[in-house]
C-alpha cells in the first residue's frame, strides 16, 4: 500500500559526468543514493541511438529525457526523478533545438516547475560546431521557454550552462554575445543566479565557473552545494527547495493467516 507523506525538502541536482555513462553507472548509482538526491539531472551522457521506448534506467528513479533532434537520436542529458515522487513532464516547454527537460511537481498550494539544462556547443546532427549566431538563437528559444515558465510558480533552472559567471561581464570573453544574451533572459524573467563557484576543473586549465543555477524565488531556496565527484572533471551542484512535496511510501501490512489457527 502506498501513503503519501509531506516532505519540507526537495533536493534537485545536476552532474556533467563527462562522458562513459554506461562505465560509471555503479557510480553515479552511489552518488544519488548518498547525496540524498531527489531529482538529478546528467549530461554529456552522449548516448548514440537513443531508445525512447526503453530508456537508459536506475532502480527506484524515472527517466526523463529532451525531445528528440531531427537528424539525430542521440540523447545528451538524461533526468533521475525519485519513483516516489509525482512528476508530470512539460513538453509544451520543450523544444528540440535544445538539451533540456522541463518538468513540473504540484506543491502544497503551488507549482514547481524544474528545468534541467545542458548549453551544448554542437547540434549534435554532424555538422560541428555551431556559429555564434546559431548558438543565440537557442539561447532566445530558452528565454521564451523560461518567459511562460516563470508565471507559472516556482522556478528553478539548473544545469551546465557552459557560460563562466566570473567572466560574464568581460568585454573579452570569447562567449561575450552568448553571455549578454544570457543575461537578457535572467534580467527580464526577474531571475536570481546561484553561484556555486569555481565547477570545472582540468590539469593545467584555468577553473571555471559554468554549472550554475536560476530561480525566480531565492527564498525558497534553503541551501545549495557543489561536490567534488571522483569520476567528473565538474562538480555536481545541488539545490535544496523548502518547499511541502508528497513523497509516497510503500507501507507493506501484515495480516495473521487465521486458516492455520486451531481452536481448542
Amino acid at each position: 500500500m502506498l501513503t503519501g507523506t509531506a516532505n519540507n525538502n526537495l533536493r534537485i541536482a545536476s552532474l556533467n559526468i563527462d562522458r562513459g555513462l554506461f562505465d560509471k553507472e555503479e557510480r553515479l548509482i552511489n552518488t544519488l543514493e548518498e547525496h540524498e538526491l531527489d531529482i538529478c539531472a546528467v549530461s554529456e551522457v552522449d548516448i548514440k541511438d537513443f531508445d525512447e521506448t526503453k530508456p537508459f534506467s536506475i532502480e527506484g528513479f524515472n527517466t526523463y529525457f529532451p525531445l528528440q533532434r531531427p537528424g539525430t537520436n542521440t540523447k545528451r542529458i538524461l533526468c533521475f526523478t525519485k519513483s516516489n515522487i509525482e512528476v508530470k513532464l512539460r513538453d509544451d516547454l520543450m523544444s528540440s533545438l535544445l538539451s533540456n527537460i522541463w518538468l513540473e511537481i504540484q506543491g502544497k498550494g503551488h507549482k514547481i516547475i524544474i528545468c534541467v539544462m545542458y548549453r551544448e556547443f554542437n547540434d549534435l546532427t554532424g555538422n560541428g560546431t555551431m556559429s555564434e549566431s546559431e548558438q543565440i538563437e537557442r539561447l532566445q528559444v530558452l528565454h521564451s521557454q523560461v518567459e511562460k515558465a516563470s508565471k507559472e510558480g516556482l522556478l528553478l533552472i539548473l544545469g551546465d550552462m557552459n557560460i563562466n559567471l566570473d567572466k560574464m561581464e568581460e568585454e573579452k570573453y570569447y562567449q561575450e554575445k552568448q553571455a549578454k544574451e544570457y543575461q537578457t533572459m535572467i534580467g527580464e524573467n526577474g531571475l536570481d543566479v546561484i553561484h556555486f563557484g569555481k565547477t570545472w576543473k582540468r590539469p593545467n586549465r584555468e577553473e571555471t565557473a559554468i554549472d550554475h543555477a536560476l530561480t525566480n524565488k531565492p527564498e525558497s531556496i534553503k541551501d545549495y552545494q557543489k561536490i567534488e565527484i571522483a569520476y567528473s572533471d565538474h562538480d555536481l551542484i545541488y539545490v535544496d527547495l523548502n518547499v511541502k512535496v508528497t513523497k509516497l511510501k510503500d507501507i507493506s501490512t501484515i495480516t495473521r493467516d487465521y486458516r492455520k489457527v486451531r481452536s481448542n
